[in-house]
């Protein structure tokens, strides 16, 4: 008999979650230290369930914490806030994190693999998200002002905790970090003694620090490279390498560093905050190049065929070497000469040659021999030295520059593509090397509009024919491409072409408006360009953008619907993405990406918080006594209710404030009754007690009916207002207050209204049950014949049930001889 039972509860339940798939009606936070956390519950036609944690992400919690009027901090897995009851709802919940409500996200009810030891939690606050590397969010204070951070095992923090202050977190990333022991550190396969490759030793092996991480966009940085040529050697910093293997060569060592970040007080990396390597190559390691200064070398000379010129060599330690000419200044060559008792003498006689896309290869009688760079013309350059001026030219040509240019395009545009020359009647690509956000500028400016972004390696595709240039040198002043330098000559495939994405041209947006919605304030959005009407792309589209749309309508911008919610439109999908900066911003002001790939299926939708209500007078309506009733508001001479979506406590002392009461309490569900006349609110979101009604913002979907009209209670908040709404009753001056909110707890605390005072008077305390149970009476309940049914205990005068965990043949039998059974 228990199994057939059990057996029908399921496919009960499961026929209920099909058919109620997307009537979550309330979300709640239980077993938290306060209202900010806890184990998320929704209920479905008032009863209570749980979130199975498979496939829950920021996202989801974003929802979540969203529909409570916070912003999400972490999530917890594996019933971290204790275990629920109840049905577990759902599972793989799979919101993109700017829905309002988890009734538009997508799941699955397929939940017989989850069971309550999955129940998620989330930790929610006023300051949003945290970053927080090898780690998560563990726990809030009451308050939510207080955040603890807990690591992975094996990871520490030097700061584990981060305060929520006026929305902002006091520190806003903490590192767990693996605390390596680090037993030595050396420049591998440098040029001279103070640069090279960074290498540190771990238990006795030579491994990198990661200086480039392409998962997770970290680059090592000055600060970090300044901080190892200080600790190493007391010197300021040259240079330094963050990736590639140039000039120092790759080694096969293990990556023991990933994502160093050092600070101004630290004395060495031992002190800076890393993790462990999950990321980078052994072709990004970091490097550097120190300072060191003064060098103590004992001799120095010329080599070469002339007594006065040639290559500069120095002695230090009985070993010659020779100078490096990176980083050279004018000076120098006029030091070195002075220090071998001679005159610069190009300098005397004819001035410093200017030598561009070359270097100096040889002097020799007065002549001077320049070998141009890689890629430029001629291959040499011979100038003599004439009457104080050296003759010829010195600057070296790139081979085959300029091109002759004929056109420009992208592919496959119009505002966005690989950027594509036609040379000679024939289209090519241009090569990403050295392609930067200048030559995007220039590149999207020829077209009259400005960059949004740049691509080095074929974003759009691989292109066809020639690879025209690379190394492109636009300053961003520039009109045309065709005043900007580059090399021609280059090695570059087509797996790099470079490609952009400019913002739309300005669109002359006229006219806005909202249709095909339940009201004239939420439905889908479309904007009037030349005449003509058209939709927006839902990619993208944020809080701004429904903020500005609205703004066109004279209306404030309450939440953004994706996928064609209110149905598909035609004409024009005008914008694919569209950008706006501020709440402020006009809709002709925000700029737009144009893919041409967006379909009318992704069409946005709207809704607007309604025009302002003239709400001239409040009342409560067919109550149990003069401090509460159905909330009923006058606007323009005609009496109408509030629906209660979303209802809260807020709203109530709004409401109560137009009467100069305190709120207490709300009811949902028509709870006195069901009202007449128009349901002027669907969803009030007063912010705050001292809003006037009038002024607080609302949703008009037209969706509810007086089915859903709210109830209030005045005299101020109980103590205990924080529980559900669903625990209260209200009779007379009497409000009750059922103790089963808390678990393990029975009875009915009664609350008087103390009219002096205007607060709450609580007469009793709930009574919690515990082992032994002083059981006063048993019965079976709801049996198809006498002698059997549900087993029902009461004790402390309530009646109550006895789960089937654990019940046997045994306990049957002492039921059943308490009952007169056998």
């Amino acid at each position: 008999m228990r199994r057939f039972f059990v057996v029908c509860v399921l496919s009960l339940l499961s026929i209920l979650v099909a058919v109620d798939a997307l009537a979550i009606s309330n979300v709640r936070l239980e077993e938290g230290s306060g209202r900010y956390e806890g184990r998320v519950e929704v209920s479905i036609a008032g009863i209570w369930g749980t979130i199975c944690d498979d496939g829950f992400d920021m996202d989801d919690a974003k929802v979540v914490c969203r529909m409570l009027n916070m912003s999400a901090t972490g999530f917890l897995h594996q019933a971290r806030r204790g275990q629920g009851s109840g049905p577990i709802y759902l599972r793989n919940l799979a919101c993109e994190g700017h829905e309002t409500n988890i009734n538009q996200c997508s799941y699955g009810i397929n939940v017989s693999v989850c069971s309550h030891s999955d129940d998620v939690s989330v930790i929610c606050s006023d300051c949003g998200t945290i970053n927080v590397t090898n780690g998560q969010p563990a726990s809030i204070s009451s308050n939510g002002t207080s955040l603890i951070i807990s690591c992975k095992d094996g990871f520490n923090a030097d700061k584990n905790s981060s305060d929520c202050i006026s929305e902002t977190w006091t520190i806003k990333n903490i590192f767990c970090r693996s605390s390596l022991k680090i037993q030595n550190m050396r420049l591998a396969n440098g040029i001279g003694l103070y640069d090279g490759r960074i290498e540190i030793q771990v238990n006795g092996s030579w491994g990198l620090i990661c200086g480039y991480s392409s998962q997770t966009r970290y680059y090592f940085s000055v600060n970090e490279a300044e901080l190892i040529c200080y600790s190493m050697f007391g010197t300021r910093l040259l240079s330094y390498f963050g990736w590639g293997t140039y000039p120092y060569g790759q080694m096969n060592g293990t990556v023991y560093i990933d994502q160093l970040r050092c600070y101004r007080n630290d004395e060495s990396i031992l002190d800076c905050d890393y993790v462990l390597n999950t990321t980078c190559s052994h072709y990004d390691y970091a490097s550097v190049a120190c300072n060191f200064s003064p060098f103590n070398f004992t001799d120095i000379r010329l080599v070469g065929n002339d007594s006065d010129a040639g290559r500069v060599e120095l002695k230090a330690n009985n070993t010659w070497g020779t100078v490096c000419p990176y980083g050279i200044s004018s000076y120098t060559p006029t030091f070195i000469c002075k220090l071998l008792n001679m005159r610069l003498l190009f300098n005397i006689q004819c001035g410093e040659a200017n030598v561009v896309h070359g270097n100096i290869s040889s002097y020799h009688n007065k002549t001077l021999t320049v070998t141009c760079d890689e890629g430029y013309d001629p291959p040499t350059i011979t100038l003599y030295c004439v009457g104080g001026d050296w003759s010829g030219n010195s600057t070296c040509v790139a081979a085959g520059y300029p091109l002759e240019i004929q056109d420009v395009r992208l592919a496959p545009g119009p505002y966005h593509g690989r950027v594509e020359l036609k040379v000679n009647n024939t289209w090519g690509t241009v090569c990403g090397n050295g392609f930067d956000n200048n030559d995007a500028n220039v590149i999207c400016g020829m077209f009259g509009l400005s960059r949004y972004t740049k691509y080095t390696y074929a974003k759009y595709g691989n292109g066809v024919g020639p690879i025209y240039m690379s190394n492109l040198g636009c300053t961003g002043a520039e009109k045309d491409i065709r005043d900007c330098t580059y090399t021609v000559k280059n090695s570059c495939t087509h797996s790099q072409d470079a490609s952009i994405l400019c913002y739309g041209r300005a669109l002359n947006i006229t006219e806005a408006r909202i249709i095909n919605g339940t009201s004239p304030y939420i439905g889908r959005a479309e904007i009037k360009v030349n005449g003509t009407w058209g939709t927006i792309c839902d990619n993208g589209f944020h809080s701004y953008d429904t903020s500005t749309t609205c703004k066109m309508l004279g209306l404030k911008g309450a939440d953004v619907y994706s996928n064609a919610r209110y149905g598909q439109g035609s004409g024009p999908v005008f914008i694919d993405d569209l950008i706006c900066y501020s709440y402020s911003a006009s809709l002709n002001e925000c700029r737009y990406l144009k893919y041409n790939l967006c379909s009318h299926q992704r069409d946005v939708s709207v809704a607007c918080y309604g025009p302002h209500l003239n709400i001239s007078e409040v009342r409560l309506v067919n109550g149990t006594g003069p401090d509460d009733g159905r909330a009923e508001i006058l606007v323009d001479g005609k009496w109408g209710t509030i629906c209660d979506d979303s209802f809260d406590i807020s709203n109530t002392e709004a409401f109560c404030a137009m009467l100069g009461k305190k709120g207490a309490q709300f009811f949902t569900a028509a709870y006195h009754g069901q009202g007449t006349g128009p349901v002027y609110i669907d969803r009030l979101d007063c912010q705050s007690a001292s809003q006037a009604l009038s002024d607080c913002p609302y949703l008009y979907t037209n969706t509810c009916s007086h089915a859903r009209d709210v109830s209030v209670v005045y005299c101020g908040k109980p103590d205990i207002y924080l529980w559900d709404a669903g625990y209260f009753s209200y009779n007379g001056s009497i409000h009750y207050a059922d103790c089963s909110y808390y678990k393990k707890y029975v009875g009915v605390l009664e609350l008087t209204c103390d009219n002096v005072t205007k607060k709450w008077i609580t007469n009793g305390e709930c009574q919690e049950y515990r082992f032994p149970l002083d059981v006063a009476d048993i019965r079976l309940v709801n049996g198809s014949v006498p002698g059997s049914g549900r087993v029902e205990l009461k004790s402390m005068n309530t009646w109550g049930t006895i789960c089937g965990d654990g019940f046997d043949m045994d306990a049957a039998n002492v039921i059943c001889q308490m009952i007169g059974f056998p």
